[in-house]
């Protein structure tokens, strides 16, 4: 018995031995996946390469894409504003032209109405003095952006201006309607017109009125023009009191 179980044990520890040496197919096969699980295998390892190597050259050009659509909003928000202000400047530009048309062309039928001598000799002239009203209509958006611009409330600025033309165009409109020369009191009020359109036209020659694009955006920004304006507007004032003094 002795022997046979010396027999027993033997076989046993030799098979043993033999798993030990050479380990079975499906024990080789956990080992190598769970090998594979662990490490990973190629493929696995370069397509998450690939995927990297696709995703900083598609997000640079996606923040490219982005950058032109900024630029290009932002530039032509700013021509759209360019455009609006320059407008503003050619409305501006306009209105003080208009002014000192208004002045240059005072004086000359101010001066023409003094050396009149007849009703017949005054009447074109006193045509030529009422032709000015749609470049005084003109000057008067001018005087009056000016106005808000220095502080003042334009309705009211605009009312005052308009107030002191009607006033002046009241005092002038019987004015040489007679036979022969001017009377005295009507010849005081041509000469003070006449030194109010003259003290007009240099209070606005301090300013030239703009001819591009760029100056007229320039004047839109203020300038001398508005302190100019600011002059004239206040001589028409001086200029109705005077008249109505006269009287």
């Amino acid at each position: 018995m002795e022997k046979a179980e010396g027999k027993a044990n033997g076989r046993i520890r030799g098979n043993m031995e033999h798993r030990e040496t050479h380990p079975s197919k499906d024990t080789e096969g956990a080992m190598g996946t769970a090998m594979g699980t662990a490490m990973g295998t190629p493929e696995t390892k370069n397509t998450g390469a690939a995927r990297r190597s696709y995703t900083i050259p598609v997000m640079l050009v996606i923040m490219v894409i982005l950058g032109i659509i900024i630029v290009t909003l932002l530039t032509r928000l700013l021509v759209a504003e360019q455009r609006l202000v320059t407008h503003e400047g050619k409305r501006l530009a306009k209105g003080y032209a208009a002014c000192v048309s208004l002045g240059a062309q005072a004086v000359p039928a101010l001066e023409a109405l003094l050396s009149a001598e007849t009703a017949v000799d005054r009447l074109p002239v006193k045509a030529q003095l009422g032709a000015l009203k749609p470049l005084a209509d003109d000057c008067a958006e001018l005087v009056v952006e000016a106005a808000g611009r220095e502080g003042q409330d334009p309705p009211e600025a605009e009312a005052a201006f308009r107030e002191a033309l009607d006033r002046i165009a009241a005092k002038f409109g019987p004015v040489g309607n007679h036979e022969g020369p001017l009377t005295e009191s009507e010849r005081a009020m041509a000469e003070a017109a006449l030194e109010a359109a003259k003290a007009w036209s240099d209070a606005l020659r301090v300013y030239r009125v703009p001819e591009s694009d760029q100056n007229y955006r320039l004047m839109e920004g203020g300038g001398p023009w508005v302190d100019a304006a600011g002059q004239a507007a206040s001589l028409l004032q001086d200029l109705a009191g005077r008249l109505e003094a006269n009287t």
